[in-house]
């Protein structure tokens, strides 16, 4: 049985600065929900470096890989850097 798929596209871009880490949802002063100042924009970082590297939306699955340089040695949550990359990853896939 072959494969007749065509090979997946892919995309390489770098986001500058320091990695964020993606904070969760805080109650404003009149009780609605709204996301970090420092997580959003970071997210539009991420999509407007995406869209530039040509990514485009709606292609079928894809895999994802994260690499993070920190400047210093402390440690932050990868998890959540993971987060912020694919809600920011999302945000260009509407954009594109």
């Amino acid at each position: 049985m072959s494969n007749d798929a065509p090979p997946p596209k892919s995309w390489t871009f770098r986001v500058p600065g320091v990695p964020k880490t993606k904070r969760g949802a805080a109650p404003g002063r009149a009780g609605q929900m709204h996301g970090s100042r420092s997580t959003n924009t970071y997210e539009m970082m991420i999509a407007g470096a995406a869209i530039e590297a040509g990514l485009a939306a709606g292609k079928g699955p894809c895999r994802i890989e994260v690499g993070v340089v920190l400047p210093n040695r402390r440690v932050k949550d990868d998890d959540r850097i993971k987060s912020a990359v694919n809600d920011g990853l999302k945000r260009a896939g509407k954009a594109a």
